[in-house]
Parts: C-alpha cells; sequence; structure tokens
C-alpha cells in the first residue's frame, strides 16, 4: 500500500544490563518525509537509529522495512531492504580512489562492477563531482569528503536514508553547501530521511517533521514548526542547548 511506512519502529525498546537507551519509542517514516530526531546528549538518538538500522537488535518490539520485520536480522540485510546511513565518525577509506568508494554501495547491494560504476558516476555528477573522481579519498577536503559520502548513498538507491551527524565537523559555510545537496537530492528521489543533528537552524531548515527523545523517551513528534515551539521541548531540551546550537 502506498501509505505503509517506509521505516517503522514499533514500540522498540533498547537496554543495555540496567541501563535502558530507548524505552518502548513508535516511529513511522514515509517516501519524501524528512523527520529530524533531536534531543540532548545521551537521549538514545543513535541508540535508536542503530536499532533502525540492524547495527544493534532491539530489546523488544519491531522494526519493519517496507512492512517486513527486520527486527533480528543483521546490517547488510537492512541495507538490502533499501537502508541506508551515515555514521557519527565517518568510514572515507582513504586507500581508495573517490570512484571506487563510491561503488561500494551499488556493489554491496549486489550490482554487477559495470551498473556500478555507471550509478557511482552518475551519483557523482549529481552531487557536481566529475573532477574528483579519480582523486584518492585521502586527498579531499572535509566538504568533498561528506559530498562523496552522500554520493556513495545515492549509488545505493536507497528507499531510507539515516543520517548521523552527517555535517559535523563543517564550517556553517559548508554545512550549508552540504545542506543544499542534500535537500536537492532527497526531494528528487523521495528518500525516507531521518536525521540527526545538534544546530537546530540545519534541522529546521531540512526536516519537515521533527521527533524528541529525553532519556529514551519520544517527548514529541509531529511539523517541525509546531515541535520547536511545544513548551515541553523547550523546557526539556531547547531551554537548556539554544545558545549553543545555533537559530
Amino acid at each position: 500500500m502506498a501509505d505503509t511506512p517506509v521505516v517503522e519502529a514499533e514500540n522498540v525498546r533498547v537496554q543495555f544490563g540496567g541501563v535502558v537507551a530507548v524505552r518502548d519509542v513508535s516511529l513511522a517514516v514515509r517516501a519524501g518525509e524528512r523527520i529530524g530526531l533531536i534531543g540532548p546528549n545521551g537521549a538514545g538518538k543513535t541508540s535508536l537509529v542503530n536499532s533502525l538500522s540492524g547495527e544493534i537488535r532491539p530489546t523488544s518490539g519491531r522494526v519493519l522495512l517496507g512492512g517486513v520485520d527486520v527486527s533480528r536480522a543483521a546490517p547488510h540485510r537492512h541495507f538490502r531492504h533499501g537502508l541506508s546511513r551515515t555514521f557519527q565518525v565517518a568510514h572515507p577509506f582513504p586507500a581508495l580512489t573517490v570512484i571506487d568508494s563510491v561503488m561500494l554501495g551499488p556493489l554491496s547491494a549486489g550490482s554487477s562492477v559495470a551498473e556500478a560504476a555507471e550509478r557511482g558516476y552518475d551519483a557523482l555528477a549529481a552531487l557536481g563531482l566529475d573532477d574528483v573522481s579519480d582523486k584518492e579519498m585521502s586527498d579531499l577536503n572535509p566538504v568533498t569528503a561528506k559530498l562523496v559520502e552522500l554520493a556513495r548513498i545515492i549509488a545505493a538507491e536507497p528507499k531510507v536514508v539515516l543520517l548521523d551527524e552527517l555535517l559535523a565537523g563543517l564550517l556553517p559555510a559548508e554545512r550549508r553547501q552540504v545542506l543544499d545537496k542534500l535537500i536537492e537530492i532527497s526531494e528528487s528521489r523521495s528518500w525516507a530521511t531521518v536525521m540527526i543533528e545538534h544546530l537546530i537552524g540545519d534541522v529546521r531548515r531540512f526536516c519537515t517533521r521533527l521527533a524528541v527523545l529525553v532519556d529514551g523517551t519520544l517527548i514529541a513528534d509531529g511539523p517541525t514548526a509546531e515541535v520547536l515551539a511545544d513548551p515541553a521541548v523547550i523546557a526539556a531540551y531547547l531551554g537548556e542547548t539554544s545558545t549553543k546550537e545555533g537559530s
């Protein structure tokens, strides 16, 4: 069905011994939605994203991709079901050329070498990176390396994209550059996107919807402007962090 969420958490709990990182969270994301996952440090954002991507298995609850239960599946199975992600610490593959790095996405999804190369060059062209395809990853500046990471995702042709602090470490102008491309690409491909970012200005610009975690609990989920104006969100998160997170 068209209204079926592309990715869904159903009462997901993530627990490490006696520590509960995610408390029975339900979250559904449909094609074309751009959701920001925000909350204080230690709120459980990355734990929730890791459960969606298969990096960790939920202690209880379910994760669905396109309606298929993948709660107990390994990360590569999630990838084969159309989910791609970035990590807080980038994986730049410094010994590879740019095109070889980008080809890893479609190759991992089962494409032939020829098809992976075609997708890789197309993805680089979409981001205006044709001229760096033969460079080594270790020679790239930070913003180009971030765009190549995005190109790798584009080449894999995912349905779901999880972005865990993709913009971290970039200067304001660089963040705007990457965010411009991210908005353009995600809209043209109707990705279901979940973004973790700490700068509220970037979140407001990219995300049409926000989900707020505090102490592992989902305290708000709705249109971005409404959530940012929610007194409970301001008291629990924005009021403590807005001065350092930007506008």
